[in-house]
């Protein structure tokens, strides 16, 4: 079984408590797994901070929307990104920034604190 990264775990958290899908028993209120934006654009999301190809979390899906804005034109309607997935981003990018945030500072803490011993 996969294990999942500090700020993977940190913005499923963050997010999963405040969506729109909440089912109120503990499951994905969304109905299917892969139906669920962040489920579906996460991993890319982790790969590319991972690899080097974006700074952050948070940068990557600042681009990566500006780029499905950008490209929604040339795209086919079956490649564009569903308006509802753009609209759930566009709702959560500050809770996934806020999430992001706090395991930076959380780890910026400690690098200082363990400095001073």
């Amino acid at each position: 079984m996969k294990t999942m990264t500090e700020y993977e775990e940190a913005v499923r958290t963050a997010v999963c408590t405040d969506c729109i899908y909440p089912s109120g028993i503990g499951m994905c209120g969304c109905g299917q797994w892969k139906e669920c934006p962040l489920n579906k654009f996460l991993p890319q999301a982790i790969d590319a901070v991972t690899s080097g190809k974006s700074a952050s979390l948070v940068d990557y899906f600042k681009g990566f929307l500006a780029e499905m804005r950008i490209r929604e034109a040339e795209l086919s309607e079956g490649n564009r990104m569903p308006p509802g997935d753009r609209e759930w981003f566009e709702r959560f990018l500050p809770v996934i920034t806020e999430a992001v945030e706090e395991i930076k500072a959380r780890k910026l803490s400690s690098v200082k604190h363990r400095g001073f011993h």
